[in-house]
């Protein structure tokens, strides 16, 4: 998929790009490119949801390139999501673990990212091989570490030479170019020290609201390999969107 919007409208005028709620399950975002939005992928959409969304919203989202999205990258309550092989340039926020969500991240590389893996209040994470870039892994140690299906890892040297240019709308007719893809792919950002945090951070805000993130600024930063294979997955898709 390629999937964008705009940032010139307040971020409450269009919500998520590709928002997963009320017990969507078993799906996959791959090779996709996000971009130029306020919030990118919202898995599940109210604080107040939990009795419908507990034991559901189970999500994979590999090999693909986010750039230029304010938050959501995505923003995961209750559910479980594997996050892997995915490059994240000038995303303000990043992975947002909230309401006892639980997170495998691998093999990521983050850009100008201040918040790569965070959460506002209750969550866990295991998280391998990412490149953390401005900032850190702040989720408490989570206990998701395997999956259920078999899967490729390219190893976070490798990934932005894999989704740059080659994520997203990428067919061509008659030689002529397709997508909206960056012509070349950029060199890593250099890494610094990884690891869970022994705690939780403290809430940046109120996180009973149904779907705002606490922790969006003002302003967005300026600036889409192979597919998991699961068993259970489905062909990608986008639910319905909900007001967050």
């Amino acid at each position: 998929m390629d999937l964008s919007a705009d940032t010139t409208h307040d971020k409450d005028f269009y919500d998520g790009l590709c928002d997963l709620t009320r017990q969507a399950d078993f799906i996959t975002v791959s090779n996709s490119y996000i971009h130029d939005h306020w919030k990118g992928s919202l898995i599940g959409h109210s604080d107040s949801n939990g009795a419908e969304d507990t034991g559901h919203l189970r999500v994979t989202q590999n090999n693909n390139h986010w750039k230029n999205i304010h938050s959501r990258t995505p923003s995961i309550r209750f559910g479980q999501a594997h996050v892997y092989n995915s490059y994240f340039e000038a995303t303000t926020d990043g992975i947002n673990v909230r309401q006892g969500a639980e997170v495998l991240v691998e093999s990521n590389v983050f850009d100008g990212t201040t918040k790569p893996l965070f959460t506002v209040d209750t969550g866990g994470a295991v998280e391998k091989d990412n490149v953390w870039g401005a900032g850190t892994n702040t989720v408490p140690a989570g206990t998701l570490s395997t999956v259920e299906y078999q899967y490729d890892l390219l190893g976070s040297g490798a990934v932005i030479a894999a989704v740059v240019g080659k994520s997203g709308n990428t067919l061509s007719f008659d030689g002529g170019a397709g997508g909206d893809a960056a012509p070349a792919a950029p060199a890593a950002p250099s890494r610094t020290a990884t690891g869970a945090a022994s705690s939780a951070p403290s809430a940046t805000g109120s996180s009973g609201g149904s779907g705002g993130d606490a922790e969006e600024s003002s302003a967005p930063t300026a600036t889409a390999s192979k597919k998991s294979s699961g068993k259970k997955t489905t062909s990608t898709k986008a639910a319905k969107k909900t007001k967050a």
